[in-house]
């Protein structure tokens, strides 16, 4: 938005510069109003998305209590733990498709935006080594008596060796000083806990 703001500024000086002068055309001053429009514009936009993310934020620390069961729903959740996620998902080219979001649960919604935000960072880490692009399908369904949120990349996957303690404290896929094996430990005790 600052960016966006100091090039509308410079566009005005250049217009408040440019009048009166002889070699400054009508064209040219049309052609500077048309980009200071533009800068306006991309400004005021920037500034809803920025009070989009704000008020993103704002709802992931909003509850009744850090412990708190209640109801909300899944879409709203998922929409603001995208929206924080936004630039990190651009940056890498990273499609997401959500479906089947329309519903309610109980539990606690801040422990679902950490693991979501959780899951969602780990894929596009998973991604990052693949090069540009990639997917990651949300999908919400019941499921025996249940609702089931699962979060899927077309990243390289967890290495079949992995796969039965991926879930236990220390264990990691991201090697070196990247990860420390916590995160999915902490979504599966967030989850066992808040739902």
């Amino acid at each position: 938005v600052l960016n966006r703001l100091l090039m509308a500024r410079s566009l005005v000086d250049e217009l408040a510069a440019s009048i009166g002068h002889a070699e400054v055309t009508p064209e040219d001053l049309r052609e500077i109003i048309g980009e200071l429009g533009v800068a306006v514009a991309a400004s005021q936009q920037g500034a809803e998305q920025a009070a989009r993310l704000i008020q993103s934020m704002r709802e992931h620390t909003r509850t009744s209590g850090p412990g708190a069961r209640v109801q909300f729903g899944i879409a709203r959740r998922l929409e603001a733990s995208l929206l924080m996620l936004r630039e990190p998902l651009r940056c890498s080219g990273i499609d997401v498709v959500v479906t089947g979001a329309d519903m309610e649960v109980v539990g606690g919604p801040l422990q679902f935006d950490q693991v979501v935000v959780n899951l969602l960072r780990n894929a596009i880490d998973a991604m990052e080594g693949a090069g540009a692009g990639g997917r990651i399908d949300v999908v919400v369904e019941r499921r025996g008596g249940g609702t089931i949120v699962s979060v899927r990349d077309n990243g390289p996957g967890v290495p079949a060796e992995l796969r039965d303690t991926i879930f236990e404290q220390g264990v990691s896929t991201k090697g070196g000083d990247r990860g420390l094996g916590l995160g999915l430990w902490i979504c599966r005790n967030l989850v066992e806990s808040s739902f």
